[in-house]
């Protein structure tokens, strides 16, 4: 039981910090594409 609750621990640690990746992903493509396209 400890090492599930270890394990969920873990797993939920690496989904929020992918989650986290995503958005600043998201957020930079976001820029750059308002930048492209203020420029065109």
């Amino acid at each position: 039981v400890c090492q599930d609750a270890r394990m969920k621990l873990a797993l939920d640690v690496v989904h929020s910090s992918y989650n986290q990746l995503m958005d600043e992903v998201e957020e930079k493509a976001h820029h750059h594409w308002k930048k492209t396209t203020k420029i065109a």
